[in-house]
């Protein structure tokens, strides 16, 4: 199934067409992701847009639709696939960097919280 993760619907969509199919979710890995390179005084609000949407939010997103079977289950896994970049940046993918250091933190803010559900 195509779905744009950078959009709620689409993650929805592609969330409850697996559950249709298989009658459950038990695992979930957010890989989505781009990588287009620009200096920080070349790179377009576009590109900025493009890469946060669908790294960071597409991950969200995912997590937003699938969190509410798993815990109904009270069984499944999350796995968040990030960068180094996040962790130590990068010259010429700021915007990329971001992102991936937005994912390594909302997985940890993540992780505590589902914690309580048994989840993480």
């Amino acid at each position: 199934m195509q779905a744009d993760v950078s959009k709620l619907d689409d993650a929805k969509r592609l969330i409850d067409a697996a559950v249709n199919a298989f009658a459950r979710i038990d695992f979930l890995v957010c890989n989505a992701g781009i990588w287009e390179g620009a200096a920080i005084d070349q790179m377009s609000e576009d590109a900025w847009d493009r890469t946060i949407d669908l790294n960071l939010k597409g991950t969200w997103t995912v997590c937003h639709a699938a969190t509410p079977h798993m815990k109904r289950q009270k069984s499944g896994r999350i796995v968040v696939v990030s960068s180094t970049a996040g962790q130590r940046g990068e010259g010429g993918v700021s915007h990329y960097g971001a992102s991936k250091g937005g994912q390594i933190s909302f997985t940890k803010s993540l992780a505590a919280e589902l914690a309580l559900s048994g989840l993480m």
